[in-house]
């Protein structure tokens, strides 16, 4: 089976991130129920649910930051604490920059990226790890933060130990589980929390985010096209835009497939650059995407192609006779000869 292919570049991490686009209103109601804990205790487990690449993991950093930074407003002699406006927290902050140098003690963060087990999901004994060592005392009687950074990267064994906890929190804990598809969460989680509905990017939205990894000698017609593909989600939108592996990109691989003189001789050197990884090759399932905008037949082809590719990863199947015959598929639908 072919191997998944690195990046050829870098985005921020959420945890370092400066902003956030687009969810104004999920911030909001985060800062409600922040600025009224005082008469309205904050509900101690949060789920931001959206699709992926929407910036749910950038906004539970965002809140928990915000929380260390303002933990110790609180009210007393002189009346209530001052609402605070939003989460924003300036980067040339003490604040900020303890956040992201790993200097606040109190926050945990259950992911792959921190299980030390390296697995495909996160595994039940590191919850059960991390669980224990929330059973202590938080430092200086402030808050703590959990952020799991996916809900939906744990098995039902992490899903039913991670329930435990949230079934009795400790005090001044918050809890801030990242779901990309609600419905998969427990019932018994997802009674026990508050939610969060994130909704996908406008485009505008995109294009800034965009623009900020590309930098300003960026081609601005390549990223409009992969910003009004990107389905509202930055994951998809980086994907497209900057591609992987040597593969060329989406819309090098367009022109070449919608081009009526590229020879048979062409396709092939195509399929092969597409056949490095599953990565590269579902570079064909976005064109298609990109292609169905003008010629709706093509959106047929697409459940088809996905299903092949499917079938091919899993049977460990030539990625290249798969790329070949699906970019051949594609010119007959839009009635494309191919010349020897």
């Amino acid at each position: 089976m072919a191997k998944k292919t690195a990046p050829l570049f870098e985005v921020l991490h959420p945890m370092k991130r400066i902003d956030l686009f687009g969810h104004a209103d999920a911030e909001k109601i985060f800062l409600d129920a922040w600025n009224n804990r005082e008469t309205r205790p904050l509900h101690p487990v949060w789920i931001l649910a959206g699709p992926k690449g929407i910036g749910k993991a950038t906004l539970a950093h965002r809140i928990a930051k915000f929380v260390f930074a303002n933990s110790s407003a609180a009210g007393g002699l002189f009346g209530p604490a001052p609402a605070a406006a939003s989460l924003d927290l300036s980067p040339d902050s003490i604040e900020f920059q303890r956040y992201i140098d790993g200097g606040y003690p109190d926050l945990s963060i259950i992911s792959l990226e921190t299980d030390p087990e390296e697995k495909t999901e996160i595994s039940v004994d590191f919850v059960r790890r991390m669980i224990d060592s929330m059973r202590v005392s938080a430092s200086d009687d402030s808050w703590r933060v959990v952020i799991i950074d996916s809900i939906d990267d744990m098995n039902r064994n992490a899903a039913n130990s991670l329930l435990k906890i949230l079934e009795e929190p400790p005090a001044k804990t918050l809890f801030l589980i990242v779901a990309h598809k609600l419905a998969s969460v427990l019932p018994t989680i997802r009674s026990r929390s508050q939610v969060l509905k994130m909704r996908v990017l406008d485009e505008s939205d995109v294009r800034k985010i965009l623009f900020e990894a590309a930098g300003v000698e960026a081609d601005m017609e390549k990223l409009g096209r992969a910003a009004k593909l990107s389905d509202g989600s930055v994951a998809r939108a980086l994907s497209l835009f900057f591609g992987g592996g040597s593969a060329p990109d989406l819309f090098e691989v367009a022109d070449i497939v919608t081009n009526p003189e590229a020879k048979a001789s062409k396709l092939v050197e195509v399929a092969k650059s597409l056949a490095t990884s599953d990565e590269t090759l579902n570079v064909l399932l976005d064109v298609i995407h990109y292609l169905a905008a003008k010629n709706p037949i093509m959106a047929e082809l697409y459940s088809e192609a996905a299903k092949e590719f499917k079938t091919a990863d899993a049977l460990n199947l030539d990625f290249e006779a798969v790329a070949f015959k699906t970019i051949r598929d594609m010119r007959k639908c839009l009635s494309i000869p191919t010349a020897i």
